[in-house]
């Protein structure tokens, strides 16, 4: 029997990798699931900031790429041409966007699924962490005429939504529905949403017990900063928190300049940090070279405004990279766990108490957490669990609308 295709939208994919986690979770997805699933992927034909097309690709029509197919977009307004005519095809059995408010791979391929596809396929959506408080912060009247825009319209009652945990179905809940009920994945929805953990790859994990740490000595502390350079992922108060460290401080920034002015406004702080603490930009970081990197630190530090999974995390983890993050993400009681802190964003004194500690840690106490980190990102590594919940939602979706569809036929 032949797959069920899955066509997917997605503002960056394979070969790009600044895009950060969700390129990561279709990838890991489509590696994971590719004996249950065809998939085919639109996406951009350049990563994110590039001004030039990936190498080797060719635009605008259907290519093998790993597992999946991919059709990869150019720009220029064809492009919208192209989407609406891949979103009306006939040969796929369900749409999976992985954004809510990305205009060309969201916005658009969804209204152009409510008001002219032919065929009753159902509807994916991932919103991906974007209806956390702290993304929604972010250019507020946009994403809230778009929300009410699909309100009026009543589409959030004919999509199902894909959430990576409980608290992200809590913060879609507050914006598109008043149902406090939600589906486990895995059997059909009592209501359109499912939850299901974004899936890990292999690589970060494989191998990482073979990484080399760095030496701790009391008084130093190497710490590292890897993601996107946004308000969101809040590296202006890393920089302000590190300011107050008592000791010798070495802060290395990897990731990609997303937001050019925020960026210009991160320099400025780090021209004003005092004499023990230096920090030092050193560009983009492919994510085969993530675990190597961050094996190197002491210390990893994203106090995020808020990740809906946050693959780095975990990644820091298996390199035996303590972290020190904010409590909005998944990732929580890190301190009981022995691996690292999860402390609100409202107390800044916690964060800075904590990052003083790594400052003192001797290699003893750096080793214990640091082998404890390695071993709880094996435990999340081997969790069956998260594998059934993400073929049982796909499973679940397809078997209902082919269940409609029957009762369709038979009731003329």
């Amino acid at each position: 029997m032949s797959r069920p295709v899955i066509l997917i939208f997605l503002g960056y994919y394979l070969p790009g990798y600044k895009g950060g986690g969700p390129t990561r979770s279709v990838a890991n997805l489509v590696s994971a699931l590719r004996g249950d699933f065809d998939f085919r992927i639109v996406t951009s034909d350049r990563d994110l900031g590039d001004r030039e097309a990936y190498a080797g690709i060719v635009a605008d029509q259907w290519q093998e790429v790993g597992e999946a197919k991919v059709f990869y977009l150019s720009p220029g307004l064809g492009k919208w041409a192209r989407i609406a005519k891949l979103v009306r095809a006939a040969d796929f059995d369900l749409i999976y966007l992985n954004s809510f408010f990305s205009r060309p791979f969201s916005m658009f391929p969804l209204l152009v699924w409510a008001i002219g596809c032919r065929r009753a396929v159902p509807m994916l959506l991932a919103p991906r962490g974007e209806f956390s408080p702290g993304a929604l912060s972010l250019k507020p009247r946009r994403k809230q005429f778009y929300i009410d825009l699909i309100k009026g319209l009543r589409l959030e009652e004919r999509i199902s939504l894909h959430l990576s945990t409980d608290r992200e179905k809590e913060d879609v809940s507050r914006w598109l529905s008043d149902a406090s009920t939600f589906s486990i994945a895995g059997a059909l929805p009592e209501t359109n949403m499912y939850i299901a953990p974004d899936l890990l790859g292999e690589g970060p994990i494989a191998g990482s017990a073979a990484l080399q740490r760095p030496r701790k000595v009391p008084g130093a502390l190497k710490v590292a900063f890897v993601s996107r350079i946004s308000r969101m992922k809040n590296l202006d108060t890393a920089l302000g928190l590190l300011a107050k460290a008592q000791g010798m401080v070495h802060f290395d920034i990897y990731g990609p300049a997303e937001d050019r002015q925020y960026w210009s406004e991160c320099q400025g702080l780090i021209q004003g940090l005092p004499p023990n603490v230096k920090a030092e930009y050193r560009g983009e970081l492919p994510h085969h070279q993530v675990a190597g990197v961050l094996a190197d630190y002491h210390l990893f530090l994203l106090p995020t405004r808020g990740e809906n999974f946050g693959h780095v995390i975990i990644e820091a983890l298996a390199a035996g990279c303590p972290v020190l993050i904010s409590d909005r993400t998944p990732w929580r009681s890190l301190k009981e766990k022995g691996v690292g802190w999860d402390l609100p964003l409202e107390d800044l004194s916690a964060f800075r108490q904590a990052i003083q500690e790594c400052v003192e840690m001797d290699q003893g106490a750096f080793e214990i957490i640091s082998q404890q980190a390695t071993r709880c990102a094996f435990s999340v590594r081997m969790d069956s669990r998260t594998l059934e919940q993400n073929r049982s939602m796909f499973s679940g979706l397809l078997s209902g609308a082919r269940s409609r569809a029957r009762g369709k036929s038979e009731n003329p």
